[in-house]
């Protein structure tokens, strides 16, 4: 998982969140849009401290790296959250394009947006660039959609009572946002709000941490019905 807010969820916990979260409270979204042809869009949004925006795509560098063990030159990847020339390099290929990419500050914040065109939704999510999911066919037909997520996060938050206070105030501007929308009937959603079509996982630290100990459940399920595309899991 490389950038997106279930990297951040992969993090959490001990010293690769501490490094990361050093860089202020983020507010990170995802978004991806099916069509009923296979295609869609991907949309990310990260939000930070303006002063804070340099020091922030190298911590990411740092963290990757820490985590696997394998320096982001070997492995031949930018850092897309280094800028739009970082960003469209990362994304280049497998079908997708990315077709908007905005950064504003304001009110002492940098958000920055990108949005993805891809013509294959289920290809575009096997690449990994934008997480560890896996978008598949199932046995009934429908589509699952989930989050290849560990059991337990990388690290742990620190247990005794001075450390735990500091690891809350460390998190607690940390708020992450995942929404997914189907071009068919949602069957089911695990943890989410579901809405017609769209299902939505929030995290906010400041008022639920849980997330950060365990590794939450997303997943969902939806309609395979009228729909001539997509391939079984492996």
């Amino acid at each position: 998982m490389r950038g997106n807010s279930l990297q951040f969820l992969r993090m959490a916990g001990g010293a690769a969140l501490a490094l990361i979260l050093a860089a202020g409270c983020i507010d990170f979204q995802e978004s991806i849009v099916i069509k009923r042809d296979g295609s869609g869009m991907i949309g990310l949004q990260y939000s930070i401290d303006e002063q804070l925006v340099n020091g922030f795509a190298e911590a990411r560098k740092t963290v990757d790296e820490w985590q696997t063990g394998v320096a982001l030159a070997e492995k031949g990847k930018a850092v897309w959250m280094g800028g739009e020339g970082a960003a469209r390099k990362y994304f280049a290929g497998d079908g997708i394009t990315v077709n908007h990419y905005a950064a504003v500050t304001r009110d002492g914040r940098s958000t920055v947006q990108i949005v993805c065109d891809v013509a294959d939704v289920q290809k575009a999510l096997a690449t990994g660039k934008f997480g560890n999911l896996i978008l598949a066919r199932n046995d009934q037909g429908d589509f699952d959609l989930r989050a290849d997520l560990p059991p337990d996060p990388s690290g742990r938050p620190p247990v005794n009572d001075a450390r735990s206070e500091q690891f809350k105030a460390l998190t607690r501007g940390l708020k992450l946002a995942f929404r997914v929308q189907t071009p068919t009937q949602i069957l089911s959603a695990a943890g989410a709000t579901v809405k017609e079509n769209r299902a939505d996982w929030l995290f906010d630290a400041a008022a639920d941490d849980s997330f950060l100990r365990k590794m939450p459940r997303i997943e969902l399920v939806f309609s395979g019905a009228g729909l001539d595309w997509g391939k079984k899991a492996p």
